[in-house]
């Protein structure tokens, strides 16, 4: 990891608050624990809610074409954040368990696969549902529908253990097929106080916080290799083909060449660190508690930011 020397990003912030009367129009059918939003995801023409025992299909802006599916192995847990992608929703469950639903119908009987992991790994213990950070999904899906899992495991040196699982979603309208599976193990360099805070896919590859031991980069054939040292993922997000990890109190790193190489720059607004980005169209919008707000960066190697706008929810 290389770090910059350059100085720390000049801190230029505008606070424009707006009328919400005229900003936004609420969706009236979404009542009760309905209302409560875990994790959320699209296709070309449908949004996918994540609630408390349901998975919501939006298929436009009338209220008429919210379709609710009861999916009771989500639950009522409330940090048991599943991947949503285009085509299938991603359940764990501790005991071993993939339950990958086809989104055009998850409850129809067959509509998906189950994939048990612990006839793969007889080691497994238990699929790790929860992580440090809130932004983080119980499971990690890249463009290619490949899915990482990090599980508990029972072996001498209580190694970090992972499960990547390929997915093919061609061959069929309702039933989905598994390409391949691939077991991951990193040895742990810590002798405590270190677990696997958060996953996260980046194009082809993913992107694994292991907390004192660093951060590492896993590719879809299962190598692996260090890419930050002693580093925590407070936010992650890509911009304009770099990626962006913020990390400690007013730090950043940033990668051009797909997670090889690392420039760490300081001075960053804190409120990033908390925050969650997404890229909408071609502005940048992060969310942190009531705020929504967009960046716009200087350039395309340096973390100046021209403008910050906060919009008051």
């Amino acid at each position: 990891m290389s770090v910059n020397p350059k100085q720390p990003p000049c801190k230029k912030t505008e606070f424009i608050e707006i009328d919400k009367k005229y900003s936004w129009k609420e969706v009236t059918r979404f009542t009760g624990n309905n209302r409560i939003f875990l994790n959320s995801g699209r296709s070309a023409d449908v949004l996918y809610f994540q609630q408390p025992f349901l998975l919501s299909a939006v298929k436009g802006t009338a209220d008429n074409k919210i379709i609710n599916y009861a999916i009771p192995g989500l639950g009522t847990d409330i940090y048991l954040r599943v991947a949503i992608t285009p085509d299938f929703t991603v359940i764990p469950f501790q005991n071993g368990y993939l339950d990958i639903l086809n989104n055009r119908d998850p409850v129809l009987n067959g509509a998906g696969i189950f994939v048990d992991l612990k006839s793969i790994d007889p080691t497994l213990v238990s699929i790790k549902t929860r992580y440090n950070s809130y932004k983080s999904t119980s499971s990690c899906v890249n463009k290619n529908n490949t899915v990482m899992v990090s599980y508990a495991n029972n072996r001498v040196g209580d190694p970090y253990t992972f499960m990547l699982v390929g997915i093919n979603t061609k061959d069929g309208y309702y039933k989905f097929d598994t390409l391949f599976t691939k077991k991951v193990t990193i040895p742990r360099l810590s002798v405590s106080y270190s677990s696997v805070e958060s996953i996260f896919a980046i194009d082809d590859y993913f992107l694994v916080n292991c907390s004192r031991d660093g951060i590492y980069k896993v590719k879809e054939d299962g190598t692996f290799r260090k890419v930050i040292e002693n580093a925590s993922i407070g936010a992650i997000h890509t911009y304009k083909n770099q990626i962006y990890v913020y990390e400690g109190i007013n730090e950043v790193f940033i990668s051009s060449d797909n997670s090889e190489t690392w420039q760490k720059y300081s001075g960053v607004n804190s409120q990033f660190l908390f925050s969650k980005f997404s890229s909408i169209k071609d502005s940048l919008v992060g969310t942190s508690r009531s705020n929504i707000f967009t960046l716009k960066w200087d350039g395309q190697t340096t973390i100046q930011f021209v403008k910050q706008v906060i919009y008051k929810l």
